[in-house]
């Protein structure tokens, strides 16, 4: 085997088992992990009145799971793994099971949620746009256009595949809010 392949190997199993290590400590509701990510959108619900008595455990719902803090009226909550939903007898969708994680805390009226995605899931994204920049600098020193041609349709896709995912994880956090929102019985 040769060193590149070798060193290869070696980062995809790292990065294989930093992802069941932080998945694993994610849905246990390890707090410090929920620090461990780059917040990709904030929402504010301004709140009349919100229920924080009650709240003892791990709540699962339909898109996540959430654990809240009475006393600092502070939660986190985390997307529920899933490679198949069906929305109803018609609708169905699969995809890529991206998990959003994140917090949410209650202040002066305003409950503000962040989310946030790994550190690692950022590390992929690079990894494979330096790859596609790697071919395309290659192709325009060596001159060969197929190369370059495809580097550039990759780059492409790249681009409007994470667009077409940040649009439908957008629906999937504005559902992160609705359930804490009924959870909290938030009176806007």
């Amino acid at each position: 085997m040769s060193l590149g392949f070798i060193i290869f190997l070696s980062v995809i199993l790292t990065w294989l088992v930093t992802a069941i290590i932080e998945l694993i400590n994610l849905n246990r509701f390890n707090l410090k992990f929920f620090n461990f990510g780059r917040t990709i959108y904030k929402h504010e619900l301004k709140v009349k009145f919100s229920n924080w008595k009650y709240f003892d455990g791990i709540y699962k719902e339909k898109e996540g799971k959430y654990v809240f803090i009475p006393d600092l009226k502070t939660g986190y909550f985390i997307t529920r793994f899933r490679f198949y939903k069906q929305h109803s007898i018609i609708a169905s969708s699969s995809g890529i099971p991206l998990t959003i994680f994140g917090d949410f805390e209650e202040n002066d009226g305003v409950l503000k949620i962040n989310y946030k995605i790994s550190y690692r899931l950022i590390f992929l994204i690079l990894a494979w746009f330096s790859t596609l920049v790697i071919f395309l600098v290659l192709s325009v020193i060596k001159g060969n256009l197929l190369v370059l041609a495809v580097a550039l349709v990759g780059i492409a896709i790249t681009l409007l595949a994470l667009y077409f995912v940040y649009i439908f994880q957008n629906g999937k956090m504005l559902l992160i809010s609705d359930e804490i929102s009924k959870l909290l019985e938030i009176n806007k």
